[in-house]
């Protein structure tokens, strides 16, 4: 019970965080001398976006705690990476991280999309703290996407202080963290939803000295 309360508080921070970013910047813009109406209502139509992920997010978590059966649906997964970025942009945006992708998978597999939507946004997130706290002047986000003979492989790669090579198997336990804030739950949740799709994930050093992140997937997880 207290993983999965700590769970659903690190995973909702996020959409509440951008749900009280939207609000306020709605309200400034119906503020002004002249309202600009477009722009408030683009920024409701982002609260309720928000709203939904954080609903989405507390079901998928729930499904995750009680082992129920995944939402299966076919999917590109670089359509999932590419959403998954267009969510931690603004964290990008404000830690100045140079983003490099290379999404080179045609095919498609059979997978949860809000599960793995969740997991790339917390390997984003994750790599984009480890390198906000690295002292580096040049943040660099790597993401890659690869079609393997039975599946398909996302390698997600930062420039940051990397991971001991003693650790790379302790990070995704729960509540294993090594920053002063953190609840130590982001990379466990990981864990889960790449198990729940019989899936691998693990940590390497990548070339630049920082971390790499690989996640290997079936095309199905029956």
């Amino acid at each position: 019970m207290a993983e999965f309360s700590a769970s659903i508080a690190h995973e909702i921070c996020q959409p509440l965080l951008g749900i009280a970013a939207n609000a306020a910047a709605s309200l400034r813009w119906l503020q002004r001398d002249v309202p600009d109406v477009e722009e408030a209502i683009a920024g409701l139509k982002d609260i309720r976006a928000g709203c939904e992920r954080a609903a989405n997010i507390v079901k998928a978590l729930g499904a995750l705690a009680r082992q129920a059966p995944l939402q299966l649906q076919i999917l590109k997964i670089d359509d999932v990476i590419r959403e998954a970025i267009r969510l931690t942009q603004p964290v990008l945006t404000a830690q100045r991280v140079r983003l490099e992708t290379g999404l080179f998978v045609d095919q498609s597999i059979v997978a949860d999309a809000v599960q793995l939507q969740q997991l790339l946004v917390n390997l984003i997130t994750n790599a984009v703290e480890a390198m906000a706290g690295s002292g580096r002047d040049s943040a660099v986000l790597r993401i890659n996407s690869f079609t393997l003979n039975d599946g398909v492989e996302v390698c997600i790669e930062d420039n940051g202080p990397g991971i001991p090579a003693d650790r790379r198997e302790q990070i995704f336990g729960a509540f294993y963290t090594t920053k002063s804030s953190g609840l130590g739950v982001g990379l466990a949740i990981c864990r889960a939803v790449v198990d729940a799709h019989h899936g691998r994930i693990w940590a390497q050093a990548s070339a630049s000295g920082g971390a790499r992140i690989r996640v290997q997937l079936p095309t199905c997880c029956y």
